[in-house]
C-alpha cells in the first residue's frame, strides 16, 4: 500500500506537474504506528451505512434548502457526508452550516511549526481549485454595505495555503482517485493501514468556536473581505456566546437563551 502512494507521489514529481500540496506531502511522509491502525479498522469494522433523507416533512415555518453542487468537490467526500459533523447532537447543526464555506482542512490541518495562511477557494465556475481575491461581493442596488456577503462566489471556502500554494487536493485529484481504487480493491488491514495514513496529517478535532470568533481569530478576517462591521459580529457571534454558557454536556438548550442578545 505504501508502495503504491509513494510511487504516486514520485510520478507527480517528475511529471512536471506543480510540487504536491501540504497534505500530499504530510501523507506520503506518514508512519502511522499500531494504535492508529487499529483504530481505524475497529472504525472500518463498525461503520454502519448512513441513509441521507432527501425529503423530510417540516412544519411550515421552517425552511430546508437543499446543499448547493459545485463543479469541484471536497477530497474528503470521497468518504465523508456532505454534513459530515453528527457526534454532538447540541452544536452539530452549527458545525455542519460551516462546511459550506470552510474547507475541512481549514479546521482539522493545524500541523505544528508550519505557518498556513487562509484564501478564499474555489469550488465552482471556470476557475474551480483557484484562489480568490478578498473583498466583499458586489452589492444590489439600495443594499447598505453591512449587508454585504464577505463570500467572494457561491461555493468559495475559506481554505489553508502554505508558501503562497494551496495546501489541499480536491476530490478530482489524481491522488484522490488513486486512493479510491486502492480502497475498492484492498483488504480490511490495507484499508485500516490506508485510513490511518490518511487522516494523520488531519487532528480529530476542530478548533473551539472562540478560536475564530473570539478576540483573536485564527483566520485573518481582514484578509478574506470582512468589514470592520462584520469582524465585530463574527467576534461577537451570539451564537458562540450561547454554547460558552453550557458546560454540562446533559444540559438542555432554550430557544429563548438563544434569542437573547445579552448573556450573563
Amino acid at each position: 500500500m505504501r508502495r503504491g502512494l509513494l510511487a504516486l507521489g514520485l510520478l507527480m514529481a517528475v511529471s512536471g506537474l506543480p510540487a504536491a500540496p501540504l497534505y500530499l506531502e504530510r501523507v506520503e511522509q506518514a508512519e502511522p504506528d499500531a494504535r492508529a491502525v487499529a483504530e481505524a479498522r475497529e472504525q472500518i469494522e463498525d461503520h454502519e451505512e448512513v441513509t441521507v433523507i432527501e425529503e423530510l416533512p417540516l412544519p411550515p415555518f421552517h425552511r430546508r434548502r437543499p446543499i448547493p453542487s459545485t463543479r469541484k468537490q471536497p477530497f474528503c467526500l470521497r468518504c465523508h457526508l456532505p454534513l459530515p459533523h453528527r457526534r454532538d447532537e447540541r452544536a452539530r447543526t452549527f458545525l455542519n452550516m460551516h462546511s459550506r464555506f470552510v474547507s475541512c482542512e481549514t479546521c482539522h490541518m493545524r500541523p505544528d511549526g508550519v505557518k498556513l495562511t487562509y484564501r478564499w477557494l474555489a469550488y465552482d465556475g471556470i476557475d474551480a481549485g483557484s484562489p480568490l481575491p478578498p473583498g466583499t461581493r458586489a452589492l444590489r442596488e439600495g443594499e447598505e454595505e453591512r449587508k454585504g456577503s464577505i463570500v467572494p462566489r457561491q461555493g468559495a471556502r475559506i481554505a489553508p495555503f502554505h508558501a503562497g500554494e494551496v495546501a489541499l487536493i480536491l476530490g478530482d485529484h489524481p491522488f484522490a482517485e488513486a486512493v479510491m481504487t486502492r480502497w475498492e480493491n484492498g483488504s480490511v488491514a490495507e484499508r485500516a493501514t490506508l485510513k490511518a495514513r490518511l487522516h494523520a496529517p488531519l487532528e480529530k478535532e476542530g478548533p473551539e468556536c472562540g478560536a475564530c470568533h473570539g478576540e483573536r481569530p485564527m483566520l485573518d478576517l481582514g484578509a478574506l473581505g470582512a468589514t470592520p462591521e462584520q469582524w465585530r459580529l463574527l467576534r461577537q457571534n451570539a451564537i458562540v456566546r450561547f454554547f460558552e454558557r453550557f458546560d454540562d454536556e446533559n444540559e438542555r438548550l432554550r430557544i429563548d437563551g438563544l434569542l437573547r442578545r445579552k448573556f450573563p
